[in-house]
């Protein structure tokens, strides 16, 4: 099961290494197709597939099944067929003369090529999920991204069809932030309300903004004071046991009057 903070974590990383590596604008979001395929399908240029692939909720309190602590593995793929060329930034020259213009390296489609070309995208795939910027979608990725318990890098080669490759697949295990609350609106300031508002401002994810808010709101919308029953998954009479009911109850009549009497008043 996918869940809404790896959907989350899947969306900020791709806008974060979008032209951020040698893959440029070819970063995809779980994509469906076995990486072998992606290559025979003409993907000349590197490419990085993101996707979330295990997930965890352990030492869950009762039936509180969006807390507990959470862990999910983002899973990115690089792949590479064909030589990597990219522009590099001339040396400085001496003060006053005008700068040199940016040189292009070529790094061969050879086995020593490849591979290096990989550990360069790695690198740099390391550096944009988290380098310390300010930018929006950086601060949200850190912001679901609570910790990073392990990483692992795993090196991957093909030959299928004449279309030879190399692969590298990095796991980030993460402790994740929780899944949100069930009925409960998300407003700006917090992580949730943040997001959507970002994800308005992204022209590729506005249309799909009013669903993702539906989702996680949920309809009807939970009162405020039912929230407390309703994130710890409680029945309504283990609410009232400890406490949580709304003021002046339905099912209750008026209280009864003891030892009074009733004054006409004029």
């Amino acid at each position: 099961m996918s869940s809404l903070v790896g959907m989350a974590l899947r969306m900020t990383a791709r806008r974060l290494l979008d032209e951020t590596t040698f893959a440029g604008g070819r970063v995809h979001d779980s994509a469906i197709a076995p990486i072998d395929h992606m290559v025979e399908k003409g993907n000349d240029e590197p490419f990085i597939v993101i996707s979330t692939e295990d997930e965890e909720a352990i030492q869950i309190q009762g039936r509180d099944i969006n807390g507990g602590h959470r862990k999910i593995d983002l899973v990115i793929e690089v792949a590479i067929a064909h030589a990597v060329s990219a522009p590099v930034p001339a040396p400085e020259g001496e003060e006053g003369e005008p700068p040199a213009p940016e040189v292009e390296i070529v790094i061969p489609a050879t086995d020593a090529g490849m591979e290096l070309s990989l550990s360069l995208i790695g690198r740099q795939i390391m550096r944009a999920l988290f380098e310390q910027k300010d930018s929006p979608w950086a601060v949200l990725f850190k912001r679901f991204c609570i910790n990073v318990e392990k990483v692992s890098n795993r090196r991957g080669v093909g030959n299928k069809v004449g279309a030879r490759f190399a692969a590298r697949q990095i796991i980030i295990s993460i402790e994740c932030l929780q899944e949100p609350f069930f009925g409960h609106e998300p407003e700006a300031g917090e992580p949730w309300g943040d997001f959507l508002a970002q994800m308005l401002d992204d022209p590729e994810l506005a249309e799909i903004e009013p669903l993702v808010r539906a989702t996680i709101t949920g309809k009807p919308e939970i009162e405020a004071w039912d929230r407390g029953r309703s994130d710890q998954g409680l029945t309504k009479e283990a609410a009232e046991n400890i406490g949580i009911r709304m003021a002046g109850d339905l099912d209750e009549g008026p209280p009864l009057l003891q030892d009074g009497t009733l004054d006409d008043v004029e």
